[in-house]
């Protein structure tokens, strides 16, 4: 039974591999690196970012300073996203995650006896939560 498990989970794994919806985030992905202007903005975004964190971490920032970083980070993605390329992955990756939620959701779904009341990412025990 374990060796069908996995298996199955190798199928699924292979079935997304091969998705439309893969294909179009490769793709996607691959436009922005065959662009010089986009993945320059990528780099210079994810530079950014991880220097206003590591700033942060060193100074061990407030809550408000890590919110004023928080959104300073916001709006260079909001900057960036502008170039269609970039604009065209980040549509294409959120509907690739909801892919990769949805799959989890049922699998949890079944995972926990198919019981409606229990959501992604919980167990059925409330102890300790706020409730589903």
């Amino acid at each position: 039974m374990f060796n069908d498990i996995l298996d199955k989970a190798k199928e699924l794994g292979i079935m997304i591999s091969k998705s439309e919806i893969r294909k179009d985030l490769t793709l996607a992905g691959d436009k922005i690196n065959n662009d010089p202007e986009a993945s320059k903005l990528i780099k210079d975004y994810n530079n950014m970012r991880k220097e206003s964190i590591d700033a942060l971490i060193a100074k061990n920032a407030s809550p408000d300073e890590v919110d004023s970083v928080d959104q300073e980070i916001q709006k260079e993605l909001d900057r960036i996203s502008e170039n269609p390329l970039i604009k065209d992955y980040m549509a294409v990756n959120k509907a690739y995650n909801s892919l990769i939620e949805d799959v989890n959701d049922i699998l949890g779904y079944y995972i926990n006896g198919g019981n409606e009341n229990i959501t992604a990412g919980c167990n059925g025990n409330c102890s300790g939560c706020s409730g589903c």
